[in-house]
C-alpha cells in the first residue's frame, strides 16, 4: 500500500553511525542494533513495534563490531577490547541483557582477531595477528574456541621476515594535556643507539573513518615503514581524538564540525610531548605523511603548525572540504 511505519529511531547531536546489517530474532518481532545513545557503542535488542529497547552488552566500554546471534538467539557475539583500544577480541552476551559479557577469545592470544561466523554461530573462520606477527587463519568451534583445523601455514613467511622484524614495535601512550592521551606505536632502526639523534617521521590518518594504531599485522605499509626505519628514521603513528578508537562516543564525536582542526592540534601536541620525552628525537627534522584523510591532515599539520613539522608528503588529500561528498564530509562537518 506504500504505508510507512517507523519501528525504531536512533538520534545524535552529531551523527548516527551507519548500521549495515540488521539481525532479526523471534520470527521478525525483534532485531539487534548498535547505538551510542549512552556514550558507548553498545548492542541493543529492539522491538519492531518500538515498544522496548534492551541493552545487551552491559559494560562501560565500546563494542567494535556486531557479528550476530547464535542459532537459539540466546547469545549475541561481538568484537570488543574493553581494556586495550589497540586490540580486538570476541565476546558474547545474553540476548536478554542479563549478566556481563564473556570474552571468548583465549586470554593467551593478545593482539587483533577477526571472525566470520557460520550461520547459527557454532563455527567461525578465525584470523589472529599482531603488529610483528603475520596473520594465521583457522576454523574454531564456538563458544569453546576449540581449534578444529588450520587454514594457513606462515612458517616460511615468518622465517623470511625474521631479520626484518628482529626489532619489535613499541606501543606507547602520550599525555597531550586537557585530560587527553593518545595511543601510538614507534619503529626504530635495528642499529638504534639512544645516544644518537634521529629524524622523526609521523604517519597520520586522523579522521573518523579509520585508526592507525592497532596491534594488528600492518601488511605492506608496515614493511614500508620498517624500510624507512632501517634508512635511519624513527617512525611513529598516533590516533588523535575523532578517530574511531574504542574510547567512547565523546572521544570519537568531539571532531564534529572540526575535521582537520582538532586532529592537527592533537597530532602536533603528541609530537611535542614525544620530543620532550625522548632525547634521541631531533626536533629540527620532523616529517609527516598520510593518505586520503591522512593527506588532508598532513596539509593541516604543515600549514597550521610549521614550527613543529619541516616536511610532509600529502597523498590523495581533500584540500577543500566543501568540494567533497555528502556521505562523508557533511556527516562530520554539517552543511557548508
Amino acid at each position: 500500500t506504500g504505508e510507512v511505519t517507523m519501528v525504531f529511531r536512533d538520534r545524535s547531536e552529531t551523527w548516527v553511525d551507519v548500521v549495515d546489517t540488521v539481525h532479526w530474532l523471534d520470527e521478525g518481532r525483534r532485531f539487534l542494533w548498535t547505538s551510542e545513545r549512552d556514550g558507548w557503542r553498545h548492542v541493543y535488542l529492539a522491538a519492531k513495534d518500538n515498544s522496548a529497547t534492551t541493552r545487551v552488552s552491559r559494560f562501560d566500554a565500546d563494542i567494535l563490531q556486531l557479528l550476530g546471534p547464535d542459532a537459539a538467539g540466546t547469545w549475541v557475539y561481538f568484537m570488543a577490547s574493553p581494556t586495550d583500544p589497540t586490540s580486538s577480541y570476541l565476546y558474547r552476551a545474553r540476548t536478554n541483557g542479563e549478566g556481563t559479557p564473556e570474552r571468548v577469545t583465549p586470554a593467551d592470544q593478545p593482539g587483533s582477531h577477526t571472525y566470520r561466523l557460520a550461520p547459527g554461530g557454532r563455527l567461525a573462520f578465525h584470523t589472529w595477528s599482531q603488529f610483528d606477527v603475520p596473520p594465521v587463519t583457522d576454523v574454531v568451534e564456538l563458544p569453546s574456541h576449540r581449534a578444529l583445523r588450520p587454514l594457513t601455514d606462515t612458517t616460511a613467511l615468518r622465517t623470511a621476515l625474521g631479520p626484518i622484524l628482529a626489532r619489535p614495535v613499541e606501543f606507547f601512550t602520550v599525555d597531550i594535556g586537557g585530560g587527553a592521551t593518545l595511543d601510538g606505536w614507534m619503529l626504530t632502526p635495528s642499529t638504534f643507539d639512544p645516544g644518537k639523534r634521529y629524524p622523526l617521521l609521523v604517519h597520520v590518518y586522523g579522521e573518523p573513518a579509520a585508526v592507525t594504531v592497532t596491534n594488528r599485522w600492518p601488511g605492506t605499509q608496515g614493511l614500508f615503514h620498517r624500510a624507512l626505519a632501517e634508512a635511519g628514521y624513527v617512525v611513529v603513528s598516533m590516533d588523535n581524538r575523532g578517530t574511531p578508537a574504542p574510547k567512547g562516543a565523546p572521544w570519537r564525536k568531539g571532531v564534529y564540525g572540526a575535521v582537520g582542526d582538532l586532529s592537527s592540534r592533537d597530532q602536533a601536541a603528541g609530537v611535542t610531548a614525544l620530543l620532550k620525552r625522548h632525547a634521541f628525537l631531533d626536533g629540527s627534522r620532523v616529517g609527516i605523511w598520510g593518505w586520503s584523510g591522512g593527506g588532508s591532515n598532513t596539509l593541516n599539520a604543515l600549514f597550521r603548525f610549521p614550527d613543529v613539522y619541516q616536511a610532509g608528503v600529502s597523498v590523495a588529500p581533500v584540500p577543500d572540504q566543501t568540494l567533497y561528498d555528502t556521505i562523508y564530509q557533511e556527516r562530520y562537518m554539517g552543511l557548508p
